[in-house]
């Protein structure tokens, strides 16, 4: 395997031991599982924040766009859009916190198009994480089983 797969390009406090287990199983998943895990872990972390997800019309539209990606009903600019949407609604966010959860709900769902976007995804809950219980490695790691406990359940 590639050694730049195995580091994240942010800067995070990970066990990277899982997170290279997560990137081979990934990297021989299609798009179609890899966009329902990352969309699957963005909901999770951002309902554990306190954003109520499922309520806001930016993550639903997001969510709708990637299946519709995936279902083959809306082209790349069209997903694409909605992405940029989001990174935006996410560069406007005071809070680290819920600027890098917002961050991974919209890697999530550009995963559809590119799936090496689903690790960055994962990564951005790990930074949130990071930021919210002060860098700690075994938060990071629980989160990382979790993860490829949820993954493995996909898969099935």
């Amino acid at each position: 395997m590639n050694k730049s797969k195995n580091k994240s390009k942010i800067k995070i406090v990970d066990d990277i031991e899982i997170r290279s287990i997560l990137v081979d199983i990934i990297e021989v998943q299609n798009k179609i599982i890899a966009s329902k895990w990352a969309i699957q872990n963005a909901i999770r972390i951002l309902d554990l924040i306190g954003y109520k997800a499922s309520s806001v019309d930016l993550i639903k539209r997001g969510i709708e766009y990637n299946k519709l990606y995936n279902d083959k009903l809306i082209n790349m600019n069209e997903l694409r859009h909605i992405c940029f949407e989001i990174h935006r609604h996410a560069k406007k966010q005071d809070n680290m916190i819920m600027q890098s959860a917002l961050r991974a709900f919209g890697h999530a769902v550009s995963t559809a198009h590119m799936k090496n976007h689903v690790i960055v995804s994962s990564d951005y809950i790990i930074k949130v994480l990071n930021l919210a219980h002060e860098n700690s490695y075994e938060i990071a790691s629980e989160e990382r089983i979790l993860q490829l406990k949820e993954l493995k359940e996909i898969m099935l």
